[in-house]
């Protein structure tokens, strides 16, 4: 499912920013993992063929994902890590797609919400117990994601209309962002709006770090976090 017809001038669900490789590293996570997002799956099983929908949907259609979409594979990626496999979490996912009846529920903070009591009733309605494991009851009796999960979701700034607007990757402490509406979408020291790819560029080129540093205004800090970050915009950087 796409996003409204409207959304799609919208830069969080519209522009076409990402490749799935690009996806991969910036997540961190195989770009095969990505491509079965976004393609389904499709795999003989004995004599039948098992197969799978897509749970990312590119805008109008194409090859390149949105800022939307890698928030959608950075949510899965929250699964992944919580030790979850796909094949046990795509039909709880669809069937969260099918009750909140919203676009790209991957990307909006209604997963968050609603999300985690939906997933209580599915797990438990099909008896999958290990599942329920992704699942914590609060002390006010209310459902809510585990803390490996609700790690990742920490990561994402929500705007008022409870979609993504801003995607923290490695963590809001090291103060890289991605952010649709600065810098092309790319990842950014966020106190000053520089590209971490900018950075990358200037110490790949042997230049000291105190003189980058004093160049686009950053702290020693920022700069260690965008050569720690080095690896996930390297291709694009070098």
């Amino acid at each position: 499912m796409g996003p409204p017809i409207q959304a799609l001038d919208d830069p969080r669900f519209g522009r076409e920013c990402y490749s799935q490789a690009d996806v991969a590293r910036l997540l961190d996570v195989p770009v095969g993992t990505v491509g079965s997002l976004v393609r389904g799956i499709h795999h003989p099983v004995g004599v039948q063929v098992r197969s799978a929908d897509p749970l990312i949907v590119p805008p109008k259609g194409g090859r390149w994902l949105s800022f939307a979409n890698l928030v959608e594979a950075h949510t899965v990626s929250a699964f992944r890590a919580a030790g979850v496999s796909m094949q046990r979490i795509r039909p709880a996912l669809a069937y969260l797609v099918q009750q909140l009846e919203i676009e790209h529920p991957l990307a909006s903070r209604h997963l968050l919400t609603h999300g985690a009591e939906l997933f209580f009733r599915y797990l438990r309605t099909e008896h999958q117990n290990k599942l329920v494991t992704l699942l914590n009851v609060s002390r006010g009796g209310q459902v809510v994601f585990d803390e490996v999960v609700e790690r990742y979701l920490r990561r994402v700034d929500w705007a008022t209309d409870d979609y993504a607007e801003r995607l923290w990757p490695a963590g809001r402490e090291e103060g890289v962002a991605i952010d649709p509406r600065r810098g092309f979408g790319q990842p950014i020291i966020a106190r000053r709006s520089v590209r971490v790819e900018d950075v990358v560029h200037r110490l790949l080129a042997g230049e000291p770090k105190e003189v980058v540093a004093d160049d686009f205004g950053l702290e020693p800090a920022e700069v260690e976090a965008a050569e720690r970050f080095k690896a996930r915009v390297l291709l694009r950087a070098a």
